[in-house]
């Protein structure tokens, strides 16, 4: 279960259960409903599941719940962190004492954020608002305080700074590393953060969004440390907090469905995926080509060089497109004769792979690129065995 289901522990079904019963004892409809609650139970816990656990079910003896289950996890857009807080805005957590701000628990196997992941968090938040939703994102590290009175006086501040009556949304992030070696330190800073908002109750803004974003090797294991918080917590497990198109990939979702070169030729609303793709297989290609010639070793930086120009250059965007519909023929061709559907899912889960690429999309994205590679190679071993690239220069 700890491998499906992050954070899983011996009382984590109770956990869940009583939650849920306490979330729904004012619904005076769905109260007492064993079958609504049973239902709201499976979600609460497949909010914790990982992604490769989900798409694995379809080769295992659960297969034939496979169809059911893939469709009601990818309805939680666990995507990216981005689409989680789109979700969170339009969904308010009410439950008595703790009702604002709203508070989530989020693992993850992804590097944690960066400043440049925040800013372009913000601008993929903002497209998604009206120009009159002002929002507001405070990026803190829990390694950055030295002492318990500097968290909680940080924290008192930030919350304090708005005014109750303010419609900006404000969402606070406080990553930590290493949840497994942190978990006491996690759950101290938790319990305080529950002190902090029972202090101020009615003085809070209800459009604050506190989140706790935990990162967790995918490599390790400890029994220790608990992904499920209760109430007042959302406790889900986002497995890449970047948005997939970083990778150059649709959601997983989308990619069930595609053989690689339909992977390859997606189309996103900024059309030059297929050619970044190229250019991230450009290395390894070049220096991987067998060239009959004994200058190969001296060609090979120009052939970078060429092939990059190529593939951004704007001038030489007739040739990139050859050189891209070239390669996509050859990946069709590749797809209908080794390759099924579900290939891509395959390889992202072969054993082994996440302890390289953590998440599922990083490690599909690699299994991308190694089969783009030998394409790239072979296509370049014959436009330039007479180095016929420089009639281009």
């Amino acid at each position: 279960e700890n491998v499906c289901f992050v954070g899983f522990q011996q009382d984590t079904l109770s956990s869940v259960v009583y939650s849920t019963k306490s979330k729904l004892r004012y619904d005076s409809i769905n109260g007492e409903n064993e079958d609504v609650i049973l239902e709201q139970c499976k979600l609460d816990l497949l909010k914790l599941a990982s992604p490769d656990a989900i798409l694995r079910l379809s080769k295992s003896k659960f297969d034939s719940e496979f169809e059911i289950v893939s469709k009601t996890y990818f309805g939680l857009k666990l995507f990216s962190l981005a689409d989680y807080l789109q979700q969170l805005s339009r969904n308010a957590v009410t439950v008595e004492n703790y009702s604002i701000p709203k508070l989530s628990f989020v693992t993850t196997h992804s590097p944690l954020l960066t400043e440049v992941d925040i800013s372009q968090l913000v601008e993929n938040l903002e497209a998604c608002f009206s120009p009159e939703d002002h929002l507001g994102i405070t990026n803190l590290y829990l390694s950055q305080f030295q002492t318990e009175k500097e968290f909680l006086s940080s924290i008192n501040d930030l919350l304090t700074s708005v005014p109750p009556d303010t419609e900006e949304r404000n969402f606070v992030l406080i990553q930590c590393e290493d949840g497994y070696s942190n978990h006491d330190l996690i759950s101290c800073a938790k319990f305080k953060m529950l002190e902090i908002l029972s202090e101020l109750k009615s003085n809070l803004n209800p459009n604050f969004h506190i989140l706790f974003i935990v990162r967790l090797l995918s490599t390790r294991q400890d029994s220790s440390f608990s992904g499920y918080c209760g109430l007042p917590w959302d406790s889900v497990h986002i497995d890449e907090l970047r948005p997939s198109h970083h990778n150059l990939l649709p959601n997983l979702d989308i990619i069930q469905n595609l053989t690689v070169a339909d992977i390859f030729d997606y189309k996103f609303p900024v059309d030059s995926s297929r050619q970044k793709r190229l250019l991230r297989s450009v290395q390894s290609a070049v220096s991987r080509l067998i060239d009959p010639s004994n200058s190969t070793n001296g060609r090979r930086p120009k052939r970078v060089e060429m092939l990059s120009m190529i593939l951004t250059n704007p001038t030489y965007s007739d040739v990139s497109d050859i050189l891209c519909d070239k390669t996509s023929w050859l990946l069709q061709k590749i797809s209908l004769a080794e390759y099924s559907k579900d290939w891509s899912l395959l390889s992202s889960l072969r054993d082994g792979s996440q302890a390289t690429y953590p998440t599922v999309i990083k490690s599909l994205s690699h299994s991308i690129d190694a089969v783009i590679e030998p394409i790239l190679r072979g296509i370049l071993g014959v436009l330039d065995t007479y180095q016929n690239l420089n009639i281009l220069f």
